[in-house]
């Protein structure tokens, strides 16, 4: 059985819901407290945006001012998302906006915006999202996820 992660984030302190084997004990490089999974380090910063998606069945992290972020939005829309299903985390207010970028190109090959992921799944950027609902798939991946019906 793996540790329970414990982590700081924003000056409190947070239990994340999931168990990780591999965990190791907190290090400290730089300024940037890190934890190792299966030898990989990983910031807080990290593992924050990794609980984020974890528990959320759709979360879509965005710039308010990107195009390709309100593309995806723009096509989640068309979906009666209950509000506790859905997370639209617009980073750009974010002090750390980079280093989420950089653990979003660890997650997910890429650090551009918007990135969205149902049921902790990486499904893709803006134009992915819209092709995959003009396709049908947004609706079945949701459907799959207990999440939604088409609102149109």
């Amino acid at each position: 059985m793996g540790n329970l992660v414990t982590s700081t984030f924003s000056g409190s302190s947070s239990t994340s819901s999931y168990l990780s084997k591999g965990l190791s004990d907190p290090a400290t490089i730089g300024n940037q407290t890190v934890r190792a999974v299966h030898g990989v380090a990983l910031s807080l910063t990290c593992l924050k945006v990794q609980k984020l998606v974890d528990s959320h069945t759709v979360v879509v992290i965005s710039k308010s001012y990107c195009p390709y972020s309100r593309m995806a939005k723009e096509a989640l829309a068309n979906y009666n998302l209950p509000p506790d299903d859905l997370l639209v985390w617009e980073i750009d207010g974010e002090e750390n906006t980079a280093e989420i970028q950089q653990c979003l190109k660890q997650m997910t090959g890429g650090r551009t915006v918007p990135r969205v992921f149902i049921c902790g799944q990486f499904v893709g950027g803006g134009e992915d999202t819209v092709r995959l609902h003009k396709s049908g798939e947004l609706a079945k991946l949701l459907a799959a996820a207990g999440s939604s019906t088409p609102s149109k």
